[in-house]
Order: C-alpha cells, then structure tokens, then sequence
C-alpha cells in the first residue's frame, strides 16, 4: 500500500516537473490555447507515456492517459479510443500495433493556429498547417 501510494506520488510529482526532453517547445507557443498551456498538455501526456503506468503492455492509449491527467478531463471530450477534443483543439495518440511506439498531436482543426507534435522520443515540435503565415 505504501509502495503504490509512493509511485503514484512519484508520478504526479514527475507530471507537474514534465519530461527533460520536452523542455525544447518554442515557448511563444503556448499562448494560442486559451486557459490552456499546449506544450504543458504534451508535457504531462508524455510524462505519462514515459513513466509506463501501463507496464509491459506498452504504451496506454488516450483514454487511458488523459484521466491521469489533473485538471482537463472536465474540458475533454472523447471522440474514440485515440482521439479527444480539448476547448476547441483536437488531441490525437496513435499507437502502433505491438505498442512500443506511438505519435501525439495537439492541433485546431480549421484554423492557422500552432500545433504540437510530439512521439515515444518525447521531443516537442510546434509548428503551423501548411499555407498559413507566420506572421
């Protein structure tokens, strides 16, 4: 009992911190998700991922990672197994078949908005849809 309750600690305390390689978002970003930090969403899917709560099954799917995510499961709404939409952006874990790997995207649909990207390495990329401006 005290085991569990130290690793569920542990997990959270690693959610709030992020994974190390997750730290390389353009930090401009993050201001085009209202109330909501993109690249902290990313952040604490792939803390998740990284820290397997799922054991040697492998990576866990989407409706298994956000319910251990504090504070959004109130703004998600799930669309399937691997897809959710989150305040008007679309979240998406794609997992492979054998579920060693996976793909994340956090993206507005529609709009030329930032997107993140991210996969099992746990590097961050932002970036605009093709054919829109930077400016």
């Amino acid at each position: 009992m005290r085991t569990r309750f130290l690793q569920m600690a542990l997990i959270a305390g690693l959610t709030m911190l992020g994974v190390r390689s997750s730290a390389q978002v353009p930090q401009t970003a993050q201001a085009e998700l209202p109330g909501l930090n993109g690249p902290m969403i990313m952040r604490m899917v792939l803390t998740m991922q990284a820290n397997r709560p799922f054991g040697a099954a492998g990576y866990g799917t989407l409706s298994d990672v956000l319910p251990l995510i504090p504070g959004i499961v109130g703004d998600v709404t799930m669309i399937d197994e691997q897809t959710a939409s989150l305040r008007g952006y679309t979240i998406r874990l794609t997992r492979s078949i054998d579920r060693k790997t996976f793909e994340l995207t956090l993206t507005q649909p529609g709009r030329c908005a930032t997107g993140w990207f991210s996969n099992e390495k746990n590097v961050i990329y932002a970036g605009l849809p093709l054919g829109c401006s930077s400016q």
